[in-house]
């Protein structure tokens, strides 16, 4: 697999950082793919990473990723541990440097609500405000529709809305 590739890469020029990024996103892919363990063991070493860098303003991805596989998993215990310090700095509006602060948003969103948690409700206004925050930024109308129709989480979003 690439990313495993550009890991390797990253461990050999001395970059944690991208390291992280790269184990973040093999995260990501793992959990698409159906693998929660192999996701749950990316999440966790880029979590250690961000720890170990001090970067925890960047540790929002692989927590709600993992988050959402404790829920998957039916551990809602460990799905509330993982998810609280990230809900926090969605509120606080403080997800400066997430490469994808949406997918931290909508995780926050969907554990919350799959619990029945009131926050559910403020968070998936606030993931309204952040997408068309972000496609508002875009000046060309056709690209503007373009990042709408393309970003998956903004099609979950209006699909939720439209549910509530």
């Amino acid at each position: 697999m690439e990313l495993t590739t550009a890991n390797e890469i990253f461990r050999q020029v001395s970059s944690p950082s991208y390291e992280a990024a790269a184990q973040t996103c093999l995260g990501h892919t793992f959990a698409a793919l159906g693998e929660p363990d192999k996701a749950e063991k990316a999440y966790r070493s880029a979590l250690a990473l961000r720890r170990q860098l001090n970067q925890m303003h960047l540790a929002a991805e692989p927590q709600s990723g993992l988050a959402i596989l404790s829920i998957d998993q039916g551990n809602q215990a460990a799905a509330y541990a993982w998810i609280e310090p990230v809900i926090d700095q969605v509120l606080a509006d403080d997800l400066g440097g997430s490469d994808d602060p949406l997918r931290v948003i909508w995780s926050c969103y969907h554990l919350l609500h799959a619990l029945s948690d009131q926050r559910a409700g403020r968070l998936l206004q606030l993931a309204e405000t952040s997408v068309e925050r972000r496609a508002n930024a875009i000046d060309d109308p056709l690209l503007r529709r373009q990042f709408r129709g393309r970003t998956q989480f903004y099609r979950r979003l209006i699909a939720s809305s439209g549910s509530h």
